[in-house]
């Protein structure tokens, strides 16, 4: 009887551990130094297409709140502040979302790339989605005959995925966002003005 009792009382207390520590779930919110990344200082942004075309987006951006969401079996799981910039290029045929969380060093791009027919370019996938480490935005490049520091580049040709997606390439900048992007079909974007 004593054993069982102990058994007993070994179990409750384990379960009692596992609800206090369930109950302490730390999130973090959005750092201000994570935010300077969004692009919420500008209301749009203007670009040229082919070199030939301009044209104006709306930039949106907003804020999120941490939470605790009911993960796997009830376990509970943290989801830390978020900030979003999304625009939309012309015909709303391209979007791009700008995602970061917390105090993360690192923060994601997301590009629908779809053509006229809202048919997504060389993929089955809606997105293609692309982490960028904040140390990588190292590069000092010309767009539009004026100098960027802070910036990285993407070429598809040096990516595994390089047959499934649709971006040939894209330049991107810590201040601006996206300075430049080329998609596989001949299309490209510059930057030309942030207001």
């Amino acid at each position: 009887m004593h054993m069982k009792s102990h058994i007993q009382k070994s179990i409750i207390q384990l379960a009692l551990l596992f609800l206090v520590t369930s109950c302490i779930v730390l999130t973090d919110n959005l750092s201000s130094e994570n935010k300077e990344y969004l692009l919420d200082e500008f209301d749009s942004l203007t670009y040229i297409q082919n070199e030939l075309d301009t044209f104006k987006v709306k930039v949106t951006t907003s804020f999120y709140d941490p939470y605790v969401s009911n993960g796997y079996i009830g376990i509970p799981q943290p989801n830390d502040g978020l900030g979003r910039s999304t625009f939309y290029f012309p015909d709303s045929i391209y979007k791009l979302t700008i995602s970061i969380a917390g105090d993360n060093d690192g923060f994601n791009l997301f590009f629908n790339l779809l053509d006229r027919n809202s048919v997504y370019f060389y993929s089955s996938l809606c997105w293609h989605s692309f982490v960028i480490d904040k140390v990588d935005l190292n590069e000092t490049v010309m767009i539009q005959k004026l100098e960027y520091h802070n910036c990285i580049s993407y070429n598809a040709t040096e990516s595994a995925d390089s047959n499934r997606i649709g971006i040939h390439s894209f330049i991107y900048n810590r201040d601006y966002g996206l300075l430049q992007l080329n998609i596989k079909n001949g299309e490209k974007y510059e930057l030309i003005d942030a207001e």
